[in-house]
């Protein structure tokens, strides 16, 4: 072979391998301590999928069963194109399960997780089904006339036997409090305080803290 045509031949396969590599998807990392819904069934041996779902970085996301059979009977677009996902389980699990249970979103500006059961609109109306509920603390709360901000330990249940349970990022929950956040301020500002709290000295700190806030109130 001609070195002409070898240096071509190479150069082929250089772009054929860069064309290769180029056109393949990245795989998607998935943050384990991101917050998400996660299934928690009353029946250990049911069988039910998603076991994890995860708010979209944008837009809203559809819950359902088969939720896609719902497109016609709402009957527009904006419905339509929202991204759905499918429960899907085994027929005893999935029987009270609605065909659109609920929207779940995070707000770009807050950054809070919200849900709202059923779809109020545009188009036709979808009231869910009575056992599709947003506990909090084992109470219900009203998730379908109005957007409902979720918290950690938050409970979405779908039907009798299948629950979703909200959880958020360690970090995000583990803010510090008022308290603690005087007391830091305390540490590091005080004169002659050095080195770890007690907790008589918190105590007293805190107390001082109280004192200055009432005297500055007065």
């Amino acid at each position: 072979m001609q070195p002409v045509a070898l240096v071509a031949v190479l150069v082929i396969l250089v772009a054929l391998l860069y064309l290769q590599r180029r056109g393949r998807t990245p795989p998607v990392v998935v943050d384990e301590f991101e917050p998400a819904l996660f299934l928690r069934t009353t029946d250990p041996d049911a069988h039910v999928l998603p076991k994890v779902i995860r708010f979209r970085a944008r837009g809203k996301l559809r819950l359902g069963y088969k939720p896609a059979f719902m497109d016609d009977h709402v009957g527009h677009a904006e419905f339509r194109v929202l991204p759905a996902v499918d429960i899907q389980g085994d027929q005893t699990s999935v029987r009270e399960l609605s065909r659109q249970a609920a929207c779940i979103w995070r707000d770009p500006t807050s950054g809070g997780f919200y849900v709202q059961l059923g779809w109020p609109g545009p188009g036709e109306p979808i009231r869910p089904r009575t056992q599709t509920r947003v506990l909090r603390s084992g109470r219900p709360h009203d998730a379908a006339s109005q957007p409902f901000r979720l918290i950690h330990g938050d409970v979405l249940r779908l039907s009798s036997q299948v629950e979703y349970i909200f959880r958020e990022v360690e970090a995000q929950r583990d803010r510090p409090t008022p308290e603690q956040k005087k007391i830091e301020a305390f540490e590091s500002s005080a004169p002659g305080v050095a080195g770890p709290v007690s907790g008589s000295m918190k105590l007293s700190l805190l107390g001082q803290s109280q004192r200055r806030e009432d005297d500055d109130g007065a």
